[in-house]
């Protein structure tokens, strides 16, 4: 089987199109929307597993057409965590886990190779000169 495509949200991260800029997929669809709250159909103890996955994945990766992908990886989770013997959770699922969580970048060797860009902090001095220049322009 071959290897799965890295998302190119990922490879934005990673810094993958610094040095072959050619690479980048420009048809690749994009989503803005942001992932949203758990479902409702999620059930209340699944959810603390929806809003810990969120918390540690790397920011501006999981967006709303992530959701099924967060929530299949939320149950599973639970279900690894549970005590009770009757619903421990098989190898098989085990391996659809790790390889959910793997294309969110959720595994050791995918998070090492992301490089999140450092956001400059803003200069509040700028913006205002910028504001009172505007304001000093003739209409």
């Amino acid at each position: 089987m071959s290897r799965p495509r890295t998302p190119t949200s990922l490879l934005e991260l990673r810094g993958a199109f610094k040095r072959h800029p050619e690479r980048r997929r420009p048809l690749e669809p994009k989503d803005a929307r942001p992932l949203g709250d758990p479902p409702k159909r999620l059930p209340k103890e699944v959810r603390p597993f929806w809003d810990e996955l969120v918390d540690m994945a790397a920011a501006g990766v999981l967006r709303y057409s992530d959701r099924w992908v967060v929530e299949l990886a939320s149950r599973l989770m639970r279900k690894a965590a549970s005590q009770d013997p009757d619903e421990s959770i098989s190898v098989g699922e085990l391996a659809v886990l790790r390889g959910l969580l793997s294309s969110m970048g959720m595994s050791p060797a995918d998070r090492s190779k992301l490089s999140v860009p450092i956001e400059k902090p803003k200069n509040v001095f700028t913006e205002l000169a910028q504001k009172a220049q505007a304001a000093s322009r003739p209409n």
